[in-house]
């Protein structure tokens, strides 16, 4: 398991406030079930124009995790054993990403374990990081 650590840094108020809010409506779908994955998947296609670099990897990031979430709990509902684990993970998920929402409101870092990358970053926007990065240095 790898997490991935990404420091909140935006824009605009307005592009914080949209990563805010993929990350509360995820928690708030997350307790209905498997919707938790649509908040991020819907922000990370849908509002890639509104959102720089560090947000599409906070959205991205949130939404391998929600998917690997509900993945998992597929795979453990199958067996009768594995029925309890899916209350666990879904624990684990909640607690997961009320710390990543409590990260952007303070403006921490924040750490999004990621299991397997289901949405792999865009490979033009990685160049482009690398160079900022390269660049800073």
């Amino acid at each position: 398991m790898a997490t991935t650590n990404i420091m909140p840094v935006f824009k605009s108020q307005e592009e914080k406030n949209i990563v805010m809010a993929t990350i509360a409506i995820s928690i708030l779908l997350g307790l209905t079930g498997y919707l938790a994955l649509i908040a991020p998947i819907v922000a990370y296609f849908g509002l890639k124009g509104s959102l720089s670099a560090n947000g599409k990897e906070i959205v991205r990031a949130l939404a391998n995790f929600e998917i690997f979430i509900c993945i998992a709990s597929v795979i453990l509902g199958i067996t009768v054993v594995g029925i309890p684990l899916i209350f666990l993970l879904g624990i684990y998920a909640l607690i997961v990403t009320l710390i990543a929402l409590f990260a952007v409101i303070n403006n921490t870092e924040i750490k999004i374990p990621v299991f397997f990358e289901f949405i792999k970053a865009n490979a033009e926007e990685t160049i482009i990081s690398a160079n900022k990065d390269n660049n800073e240095n």
